[in-house]
């Protein structure tokens, strides 16, 4: 599987101007802050790898949940929870 999978990511990765996996990172989400948090690094990933250059850009990227938890929790909540992700200053 993990040669199938490497594989294919590389397939993938061919031809993009970014690679659509830089690392791979995971964490046990063990406070009640951490959920937030990790919606918010989700939502903001397209921002975060120069995908999209605004918020405005954001909302309109299809291949990102942003709206979606927006929609759910008020886009203020939204923009909290990218704002509480460490190193991505989006504003």
């Amino acid at each position: 599987m993990q040669l199938i999978n490497g594989k294919i990511s590389k397939e993938l990765n061919l031809g993009l101007e970014y690679r659509l996996w830089d690392i791979y990172y995971d964490r046990i989400v063990d406070s009640e802050k951490d959920p937030n948090k990790v919606i918010g690094y989700i939502i903001g990933n397209p921002f975060k790898h120069g995908i999209v250059k605004s918020i405005e850009e954001l909302k309109d990227y299809k291949y990102c949940s942003f709206n979606e938890v927006a929609d759910k929790y008020g886009l203020e909540a939204a923009f909290e929870m990218i704002g509480s992700v460490d190193n991505l200053n989006w504003e």
